[in-house]
């Protein structure tokens, strides 16, 4: 429960303020007031521990007010902060710590960036060792083979590797802008979902969506690796109760396992994870465009059925003042989501592209191969089918919000009722 207000304050701790924002919200059966304004006296205006509390009074409000869509987005905000490609949050008796120990929040922050950094040079790794493996591999081409489906097949791992990559770096060198961005979006929850119970209906259905999507990812992916790693090694002739009669050491094995997990594994599932954080925020758009249509059409069929008198007309007008500030809001979270996603869905997209068609090729390439269809076509098929999932099935959220939006352009250029 929240109460935002305006106010003049002048206190003898120095906090001065002239016509600030005042915020009261009573959370877990206590009561927080904070303020947005951020002026401290001459004395205190260089310590930082002063402003540190005093900034995170109104950052800790911001997650109050978050509090509903941070539990939509835990499972995915959780693991970035976790392997550090977003800020982390600290609650208020932290933050009531931090005002004597200010050093700490920041050797916590340094010491996720760092493991952050851990996951990008693993990354670089293991993109340096699959584009040297491509170039080699292409250069080795039977007579029979196709040169162009021949390179194509051997491009998936490359892109494989390359797309969390690009992805994190992205994450990584954003920390400002994606914590603005879970600030636009809890405002955006807060304003568009002003009624508790139908906001805590959308909360428990969408948080279900994203608990589902993270175990899903987990399973698809890590499953796939497991697939794949297990039909390398038999292809390799590897023997993993003896040494003897192996190709490579069983040592080596081992080690391109670990290597291939941490350098693309792990951080590919992280880069899922961003992209559902971009499918849950599309998906949360969407809804509040279908809440907002279905207003404006009962509305609408009411208008064409009844006469209405002047009283009517005037909440009509005040309705329509209100779909104004609703659709400005999701413009301006749309535009977020935009300029803070674009990069990032196109790597993934173009990454997915690039693997699925090179599955596919390899599938056209090696189809006639004696023995091949019993051994390796289900690998492939298999991959083939992940890698179209993740640019079809994942993505109707964003389809979903452009069919929505046509039809409350629909009603917007109607005759009989507009906002304009």
């Amino acid at each position: 429960m929240l109460l935002d207000l305006s106010a003049t304050i002048v206190s003898s701790s120095g906090l001065v303020g002239h016509h600030c924002r005042l915020i009261i919200g009573f959370h877990q059966h206590r009561l927080f007031i904070a303020s947005d304004v951020l002026v401290v006296d001459k004395q205190k205006r260089d310590n930082p521990c002063e402003r540190l509390c005093c900034f995170k009074a109104f950052q800790f409000m911001c997650y109050v007010m978050a509090d509903d869509i941070s539990a939509i987005f835990l499972p995915q905000w959780l693991t970035l902060q976790c392997a550090g490609f977003l800020p982390l949050t600290f609650g208020d008796q932290f933050c009531r710590f931090a005002g004597k120990h200010w050093r700490y929040q920041q050797m916590i922050s340094t010491a996720f960036k760092l493991v952050g950094l851990f996951w990008l040079f693993c990354q670089i790794i293991t993109v340096y060792i699959q584009v040297q493996l491509f170039l080699t591999g292409s250069g080795v081409i039977d007579k029979n083979d196709n040169w162009i489906l021949k390179a194509l097949e051997i491009m998936p791992y490359t892109f494989i590797a390359a797309r969390p990559l690009g992805v994190l770096i992205i994450m990584y060198t954003t920390h400002k802008a994606s914590e603005r961005l879970q600030v636009i979006s809890a405002h955006f929850f807060a304003v568009c979902f002003p009624d508790i119970r139908r906001r805590r209906h959308v909360v428990v259905k969408w948080q279900k969506v994203a608990w589902t999507a993270f175990f899903v990812t987990f399973l698809i992916h890590f499953g796939f690796d497991f697939y794949a790693s297990y039909d390398y090694f038999r292809a390799m002739g590897s023997d993993f109760d003896a040494d003897l009669g192996l190709k490579y050491p069983r040592m080596n094995m081992r080690w391109l396992f670990i290597t291939w997990t941490l350098g693309e594994g792990i951080p590919f599932f992280l880069s899922q994870q961003v992209y559902f954080w971009a499918v849950l925020s599309a998906s949360l758009l969407a809804t509040a465009i279908k809440t907002l249509h279905h207003q404006m059409k009962e509305q609408l069929n009411a208008v064409t059925q009844d006469t209405f008198t002047y009283t009517s007309m005037h909440a009509l007008n005040e309705k329509v003042l209100a779909w104004q500030k609703l659709y400005m809001e999701m413009l301006k979270f749309c535009h977020s989501l935009q300029h803070f996603f674009s990069w990032i869905l196109f790597i993934i997209y173009c990454c997915d592209s690039a693997s699925l068609l090179g599955y596919i090729a390899a599938i056209i390439n090696n189809f006639q191969k004696d023995g091949w269809i019993e051994t390796r076509l289900s690998l492939y098929a298999f991959s083939a089918l992940v890698f179209a999932v993740y640019g079809t099935i994942f993505a109707i959220p964003f389809f979903v919000v452009s069919e929505r939006v046509r039809a409350i352009d629909d009603i917007r250029f109607r005759p009989h009722i507009g906002i304009t």
